[in-house]
């Protein structure tokens, strides 16, 4: 894995701005309190990026761990926990690398399709494995994922966006192509000053595998989760279907 990294890092805020994390937490909540069998309190967050998942959260109550393998994403959220007087815990950690905890968790979550950068079904299954060991008996896990008849219709294989940052105005270009053997996108971004002699630049390649509903069942059932629901992304009342680009999941340790 290799996303999110030095000044990318530092922009990722800016470039996501109108990112609704308010919402989206909204919507995990009311998963977790409909779905949890007992009182959530404790939660585990994967690939935490900046903290805006789990700084939304936090709100609600849940006292959160949140890991992310990228320092620079942590020094991120570091900076923006100290603004708002945070009590999540960031730790620098690989989520196919998870420890068993001393403490389990009431659930755990993992957004914004970050377990497809894991990429193979090892990893994968490691990284499901990792989160059921740290989960109490019936405990949820909710992520989101790329959905593979969505991708493979409909993906922009050029897309061009502009931000602001710090005063400055900013152009990200991003390039997809897709892998279907492997079920993967590949996203060549480059980010640019807007300006004249500005030599500022920011280039980095990702990789996200997407996946389809039947497979991701497997996956969780062998790793010893079954499904609960899947949403088409933070959406209780539109179908699934071959335009659904995000799957959010609600699962449960068995």
């Amino acid at each position: 894995m290799s996303s999110y990294l030095g000044l990318h890092a530092e922009l990722y805020d800016s470039i996501y701005a109108d990112k609704p994390y308010k919402k989206e937490a909204q919507f995990i909540h009311n998963c977790l309190e409909k779905y949890g069998s007992n009182k959530i309190s404790e939660v585990l967050e994967l690939a935490c990026g900046t903290g805006s998942h789990a700084f939304e959260l936090e709100k609600f109550g849940y006292k959160i761990k949140a890991l992310d393998y990228s320092q620079d994403m942590l020094d991120q959220a570091k900076l923006k926990a100290q603004k708002l007087n945070s009590k999540v815990k960031f730790i620098l950690m690989d989520m196919r690398d998870l420890p068993i905890f001393k403490k389990k968790f009431d659930a755990a979550i993992c957004l914004f399709d970050s377990l497809g950068y894991v990429l193979t079904n090892d990893a994968i299954r490691k990284v499901l494995q990792g989160v059921h060991k740290n989960l109490k008996r019936d405990g949820i896990f909710v992520f989101d994922f790329w959905h593979a008849p969505a991708m493979i219709k409909y993906f922009d294989s050029f897309k061009k966006i502009t931000f602001r940052h710090k005063g400055l105005t900013f152009s990200r270009t991003s390039r997809t192509s897709l892998d279907l053997f492997s079920q993967t996108a590949t996203v060549d971004y480059v980010i640019n000053k807007i300006g004249e002699n500005d030599d500022y630049q920011v280039k980095e390649i990702q990789k996200n595998r997407f996946f389809l509903l039947q497979e991701m069942t497997l996956f969780l059932s062998v790793s010893g989760f079954r499904v609960l629901k899947y949403f088409n992304s933070y959406n209780e009342r539109k179908n699934i279907n071959d335009k659904s680009f995000h799957i959010l999941t609600v699962a449960q340790k068995v």
